[in-house]
């Protein structure tokens, strides 16, 4: 079963060149992980995966989202961070205009501007869910669409420029 834990193994630094390609691979494609909101908890062409976005079995959470891109960068694959990262966040920011209340909810649909749902209720997730969910607008955001990295241990700010517009 291919799942958002499949990633884990870029942030652990196992993987060698080719299951990192191969890992980035998954994350771009639009039939598993590359949905319009990425990444799902559970890939897209798996039987049980949900559209609505129902928990762990298709929702968008906050804290898989952060563990891939940040797994991404950690594997020397910042550009494949940026772009599920900015993928993502304008998701996010759609689904906050579109959605009543404005707010950031516990986690997200994948095909579409809206939260994801509860399991066997047709009922949405959590809204104001801003405590993980703050992941997504914040650190990502810093990290993976701006491209500022705090390397501690070094004293060294790094920023790795993407963007081609205004910005910063």
């Amino acid at each position: 079963t291919k799942t958002a834990a499949s990633f884990w193994p870029l942030l652990a630094g196992i993987c060698d060149e080719a299951q990192k390609d191969a890992l980035v691979e998954h994350v771009r494609n639009p039939a598993e992980f590359g949905r319009p909101i990425p990444a799902p908890t559970l890939s897209a062409d798996d039987p049980n995966y949900s559209e609505d976005g129902a928990y762990w079995v298709g929702g968008v959470w906050p804290p898989t989202n952060y563990m891939i891109a940040r797994g991404l960068m950690t594997a020397g694959r910042g550009d494949a961070a940026h772009e599920l990262a900015v993928k993502y966040l304008a998701g996010l920011a759609r689904t906050w205009a579109a959605v009543e209340p404005h707010t950031i909810w516990e986690c997200q649909c994948p095909e579409a501007d809206r939260p994801g749902q509860r399991p066997y209720e047709r009922e949405w997730v959590k809204p104001e869910f801003v405590g993980w969910g703050g992941i997504g607008p914040i650190s990502m955001l810093i990290e993976n669409v701006l491209g500022i990295d705090v390397n501690a241990p070094e004293r060294r700010v790094e920023w790795t420029i993407r963007l081609t517009g205004r910005h910063g």
